[in-house]
């Protein structure tokens, strides 16, 4: 950002593709700064990134590039188009934050409300069923009914993100009435869970059990 995003993409750039092909090791260190990178290009030089990005979850098993971008999600989306980001960052936040490793789930469950956020700020009110939003809220609900006991704790993690980034009434339309149920789970913890959000949220939320 020192330099202005003129030096950067003629100085920088360069140096910055050849590491992201280089050794893992030396990979890990340059995604961990892939947001402040970015936000120092011209939209049309960064924009080049975001399909790399998204590559980055299916192109290596080390789940270090996966949490490191997991943490960055919110930082990353609103630097691109709204459309693009929609398309490629929404579905990248969801796997992220479904992943098989706990450190990665748990960074992206902690940042997909603020991408959403981000996102969404001027989506019109009520939302369209065809709204990227309304879908990405209906997966989520989706796993409420899941006959793992994972996706359903799961389900729970994530909109706690959700309800604490989200306008209140968006949540109370379309994701906490939906996942009542979750409240008398047979599994202790994703009971407990969806308990700790309604006492945490229930004044805002208003009354849904």
């Amino acid at each position: 950002s020192i330099l202005g995003s003129g030096l950067t993409e003629s100085e920088l750039v360069p140096t910055f593709d050849y590491f992201l092909k280089d050794l893992d090791e030396v990979k890990v260190g340059v995604v961990a700064s892939i947001a402040p990178f970015l936000r120092a290009l011209s939209p049309e030089a960064r924009h080049k990134y975001l399909g790399a990005i998204v590559e980055m979850r299916a192109e290596t098993d080390n789940w270090r590039f996966r949490h490191t971008l997991a943490l960055q999600l919110a930082d990353i989306g609103p630097l691109f188009p709204r459309e693009a980001a929609v398309e490629s960052l929404v579905p990248l936040a969801l796997d992220l934050a479904t992943d098989s490793v706990a450190e990665v789930r748990i960074a992206a469950m902690a940042k997909v409300g603020a991408l959403l956020a981000s996102l969404f700020a001027d989506e019109p009110r009520p939302l369209a069923d065809a709204s990227p939003l309304a879908a990405f809220l209906r997966m989520v609900c989706n796993m409420a009914s899941s006959a793992s006991c994972h996706r359903r704790a799961n389900c729970v993690q994530i909109c706690t993100s959700l309800v604490a980034d989200l306008p209140p009434q968006l949540t109370r339309e379309h994701l906490l009435a939906e996942l009542a149920t979750l409240a008398e789970d047979r599994v202790p913890n994703v009971h407990r869970d969806m308990g700790e959000i309604w006492a945490r949220y229930g004044r805002d939320m208003g009354e849904i059990w």
